[in-house]
């Protein structure tokens, strides 16, 4: 998913190996931005949820492949200090929920689609702002999304077991990394089920995967280094159909889009997707 920030223009690209297969701009608005997409209706297919930083409205695009089959207006959000964290399946329905955090309150909240109408549930409240979490995922192979959190102090790590709205465990991870270490991305690499990570020196641009089982460090190493920080990571996942995770980069100078196409932690391509231009961002969520 692109979005066009001169014009608004909102795009999707199919992608298969090392192919677009199709490319096509789905709306123009220029008053919103994409925050994030999944399979809110149970329908097969992927939806947008789209905000206006403005007025705070929020909209859900029902999609049809590449068309906008029905929308439906959401909760309105005023407050800008409530982030869209992710979207994850937390009760294992086959519906995928919006996790919100409150960057200066530290409150997170659980958004469901239920018979066409938003419950918005909060997990919890005033979560010291020394912790702040990184990402929605399925880390403990149970079929309900999680939330993986660090410690932006010490570079400790955090997780919260879901069922819906509800914790049903916290615990710490036995693994810390330097601060110049940062979260870039979740997904399965080496196809056992469990979401890994992906760290990205900021200083170096080092990368480094680490096979992760629910809490436990399996496995760790460093992938090649990309040349220069103008290279950002966009996000993982399977792109080449072996169910084993990819990483998708985008240079921020040039609009070029490159896909590493992985074997657990080697990169066995880099092939380019394509230079979409500078004013089209990609959604990493």
């Amino acid at each position: 998913m692109l979005r066009n920030s001169a014009t608004g223009g909102v795009a999707l690209w199919n992608v298969a190996g090392n192919v677009v297969t199709q490319g096509t701009q789905i709306a123009v608005d220029p008053s919103v931005v994409v925050e994030v997409t999944g399979r809110f209706t149970r329908d097969g297919h992927s939806d947008v949820v789209v905000r206006n930083p403005s007025s705070g409205a929020m909209t859900l695009w029902q999609m049809n492949n590449h068309t906008i089959a029905a929308t439906q207006t959401m909760p309105t959000v005023l407050d800008s200090n409530w982030k869209v964290v992710g979207a994850g399946d937390t009760d294992g329905d086959g519906r995928a929920e919006i996790i919100w955090y409150h960057q200066t309150a530290g409150n997170v909240a659980h958004w469901q689609l239920v018979n066409g109408s938003w419950t918005i549930t909060m997990i919890d409240y005033g979560v010291p702002l020394d912790w702040r979490l990184q990402f929605v995922g399925d880390f403990n192979f149970d079929g309900r999304a999680d939330l993986l959190w660090r410690n932006v102090t010490n570079g400790e790590f955090a997780m919260w077991n879901l069922d819906g709205p509800n914790v049903t465990s916290r615990a710490s991870i036995p693994f810390t990394a330097s601060l110049d270490w940062q979260l870039a991305g979740v997904a399965d690499f080496n196809r056992d089920g469990y979401f890994d990570w992906v760290l990205r020196n900021e200083a170096t641009s080092q990368v480094a995967i680490y096979e992760i089982k629910d809490r436990t460090l399996l496995n760790g190493a460093a992938s090649p280094s990309l040349a220069s920080s103008d290279w950002k990571m966009v996000r993982a996942g399977d792109f080449t159909g072996d169910n084993k995770a990819d990483i998708l980069w985008r240079n921020v100078n040039s609009g070029t889009v490159v896909l590493w196409q992985m074997d657990v932690r080697t990169v066995v391509a880099a092939p380019t997707l394509g230079g979409p231009g500078v004013d089209w961002t990609i959604n990493s969520r």
